[in-house]
């Protein structure tokens, strides 16, 4: 059985909620904007390095 989970929702979520934009997550996880987007639109699936790196840029 495999689950689901739907991360770039998530990021959006706690994206918005601290009202930050794509640009300054980015910036601050050290990616490049295009690419944060991608994964928000889950048309990627970033390597853990890059997730913890989005965690931290997120304070989450």
């Amino acid at each position: 059985m495999r689950l689901y989970f739907d991360l770039g929702s998530c990021l959006r979520e706690i994206r918005n909620n601290r009202n930050m934009t794509q640009y300054e997550v980015a910036e601050k996880a050290r990616i490049d904007e295009k690419h944060y987007g991608r994964i928000e639109r889950n048309v990627c699936e970033p390597k853990i390095c890059t997730i913890v790196e989005i965690g931290k840029a997120l304070e989450t």
